[in-house]
């Protein structure tokens, strides 16, 4: 299925229509919340989490609109983190309803920006590099979810203020550092390494997300990684972690990068932002703030 480009109006300023003061990031709670915020407690930002702690708001965002749009009333933009992912025992079909409930607050509140999360499970499988431009066809439940989130958003009368990032793994929210243990087991290929996988380290994210969220307004889709791929035992090797290796799964995909060319365009990576220590050391940082 090609991916989707809601067309902005000309009257959209394409860089942004007024100063962007307050941040409102939803799902504190989440993983990818919890492992920005230490990075983020400099800005202006507020934050949100259905069951409130540590200087957040709770809201309910599928059953308190009215609440919703209060708090939504002192942002300028919306990030909206909240979300159903695999590991959870819930509806995948609520990443749409938790999507479109945000989109419909901030039109209320009339906030000017408004970012969701994606995922790169939208493309599926196989290698790419795969970019915004490029087909999507998800295997999963979770991907499936995403994607119809996207076309959600596209249809809605809030889409020319609204990006969709597709955010590839993670560190320490991811099924390597964030779910280790200590007989974890990794797919060994033909050149004696792990897969590659596309990453980013949470500061450099946190980072990412307060530019697409404050800077120019990003287009509607957005491929969120480092520049390149990472080994997931480089990974472990950085980490200091024990694991090992094991013959790989049929099917197993190699590498697996998000192109990141459009994102370059509004964000400056160093070399260092793309290495598995780095990563790691953010990870660290970020966990040890908690």
């Amino acid at each position: 299925m090609p991916s989707i480009h809601p067309k902005r109006p000309s009257a959209i300023n394409p860089t942004r229509p007024s100063a962007i003061n307050n941040v409102l990031f939803l799902g504190a709670n989440g993983r990818i919340g919890k492992l920005i915020r230490p990075f983020l407690s400099q800005h202006p930002a507020l934050w949100h989490a259905r069951v409130p702690f540590k200087d957040t708001h709770g809201v309910d965002i599928l059953n308190d609109p009215k609440g919703l749009e209060a708090l939504m009333a002192q942002a300028d933009a919306v990030v909206c983190l909240a979300g159903i992912t695999p590991a959870q025992d819930a509806n995948m079909a609520l990443n749409v309803d938790l999507a479109r409930a945000t989109m419909n607050a901030a039109q209320k509140a009339q906030v000017g920006r408004i970012i969701l999360t994606s995922s790169g499970a939208v493309y599926g499988k196989g290698c790419g590099p795969w970019s915004e431009d490029g087909p999507t066809a998800p295997f999963a439940a979770y991907g499936a979810s995403k994607l119809d989130m996207e076309h959600m958003a596209a249809a809605h009368p809030m889409a020319d203020k609204t990006s969709c990032l597709r955010i590839g793994n993670v560190a320490g929210a991811d099924a390597i550092l964030g779910k280790w243990h200590a007989d974890m087991m990794l797919d060994q290929l033909d050149n004696g390494r792990a897969p590659r996988r596309s990453y980013i380290g949470p500061h450099t994210l946190a980072q990412t997300l307060w530019t697409l969220a404050t800077g120019n307004m990003p287009p509607f889709l957005l491929n969120i990684a480092a520049p390149g791929t990472i080994c997931m035992d480089a990974l472990l090797d950085a980490a200091h972690l024990p694991f090992g290796y094991r013959t790989p799964h049929a099917g197993v995909t190699a590498d697996v990068n998000l192109c990141t060319k459009r994102l370059e365009t509004l964000m400056t990576f160093t070399p260092e932002d793309s290495t598995a220590q780095s990563m790691v050391a953010q990870w660290r940082e970020s966990t040890g703030a908690l």
